[in-house]
């Protein structure tokens, strides 16, 4: 018996049924430990060479340090350090809000792209976070010109818990637009906007059930408007990134760990090597959203760089590879 291409053919049916079953929506690997195991496996150890060349590439092709909004810390509980090696500032305090420099910084908005930008002037916005959505705005558009945010609100909440929300947006030709307009429209909660404090209070608990990286609590308006873009990009490419995200991580996971062991250990150790992306890439029951994981990936990786987790990184490089390929495809590019 050819033990090679048994062990091939084994993870080949292994692939093929994680990936029908994440095309029906049914549970994918519902046992899944949510922890990250620390110990290499044997194929890890044979592999390191490899592995360490080709992650460097994928990081590499991530834009190296991401925006670098937040330094990259060298240990994984410290993801979201800022600035240097001493203590992080304190970005939270209580609300201040000057409806004059709100509604400037709206405008400012609205003449780099043409985004639609609503609800800054607001009554009782905090000036820092309008200034800190800004600020990740003009850094997205910046390295990324040709997704299409079609707008960026603050309004109610309207049944919606987090501190923003996205949805994809299409608008075919015809008697309202001269062209099809496809795109991503992001708002944010008005409750949040007001009541700074609320929200940091939100992320600590968040990080505290292990929903976000830990770390995002010092940063959350950041985390949570990178997140959304995250959405954008997965937008852009159609959501290919989306429904390709569970067989990207399988292929990668078996090009660099899964050579030379059973295929029930190289099941449970990309479980496990797969439990390194965010809570929230995961239904509390274990099965794999992969559209929150790609969003969430994407964030991590613009936030941290090289100290984003190993599989965030092939998800930001799946998200970015799939959008850039329509842009190509409309000549953009």
């Amino acid at each position: 018996m050819n033990t090679g291409r048994a062990l091939s053919d084994a993870w080949r049916k292994f692939r093929d049924r994680l990936s029908a079953e994440i095309s029906r929506g049914g549970k994918a690997a519902s046992d899944i430990s949510r922890a990250a195991s620390s110990t290499p496996t044997r194929a890890a150890a044979n592999t390191l060479e490899s592995k360490d060349d080709k992650i460097g590439k994928l990081i590499a092709a991530s834009g190296e340090e991401g925006n670098n909004q937040l330094a990259a810390a060298p240990a994984r509980k410290s993801h979201y350090r800022l600035g240097d090696d001493g203590p992080a500032p304190n970005l939270s305090g209580s609300s201040h809000s000057d409806r004059k420099a709100n509604k400037k910084i709206q405008k400012q908005l609205m003449a780099i792209k043409s985004t639609t930008v609503y609800g800054f002037d607001g009554r009782g916005i905090d000036t820092r976070t309008v200034k800190e959505i800004a600020k990740a705005f003009e850094a997205f558009h910046e390295k990324y010109p040709y997704a299409t945010i079609h707008s960026l609100g603050i309004d109610n909440p309207q049944g919606r818990r987090g501190f923003a929300s996205s949805r994809e947006l299409f608008i075919p030709k015809g008697l309202v637009v001269k062209k099809d307009i496809h795109g991503t429209a992001i708002r944010v909660n008005r409750n949040y906007a007001v009541d700074r404090e609320s929200l940091f209070d939100r992320y600590r608990r968040d990080v505290q059930e292990g929903q976000t990286s830990p770390g995002a609590e010092r940063d959350p308006v950041s985390h949570a408007l990178w997140h959304e873009f995250g959405h954008a990009m997965n937008n852009e490419g159609f959501r290919a990134a989306e429904d390709k995200a569970q067989t990207a991580l399988v292929e990668y996971y078996q090009d660099i760990y899964g050579k030379g062991d059973a295929p029930t250990e190289t099941m449970k150790g990309f479980q496990e090597w797969r439990a390194q992306l965010s809570g929230y890439s995961f239904w509390r029951e274990g099965e794999f959203r992969s559209g929150e994981a790609v969003a969430d990936a994407f964030a991590d990786v613009e936030l941290l760089g090289s100290a984003a987790s190993e599989p965030a990184h092939v998800l930001h490089r799946l998200a970015v590879d799939e959008a850039r390929s329509r842009w190509q495809a409309r000549g953009l590019i």
